[in-house]
């Protein structure tokens, strides 16, 4: 039975692209330690996610009332 990938946030985009700056790995292998499809680290690398991080930001930025 087919499982699902981990839900993509803002957290997981920074793990991503940490491992991603290390060339330590390859994309197959940081799809493995943090379990996602592997289209998904290709999707990182190519800042499709990064809409994430700016929300994030954003939310700090917020005044608190």
């Amino acid at each position: 039975m087919r499982r699902p990938s981990r839900k993509m946030t803002a957290d997981l985009v920074k793990m991503i692209k940490g491992l991603l700056a290390t060339n330590q790995y390859h994309q197959h292998q940081i799809a493995a330690i943090v379990e996602v499809n592997q289209g998904r680290i290709s999707e990182v690398r190519s800042g499709k996610w990064d809409w994430l991080l700016h929300i994030e930001d954003r939310q700090k930025n917020l005044p608190l009332f």
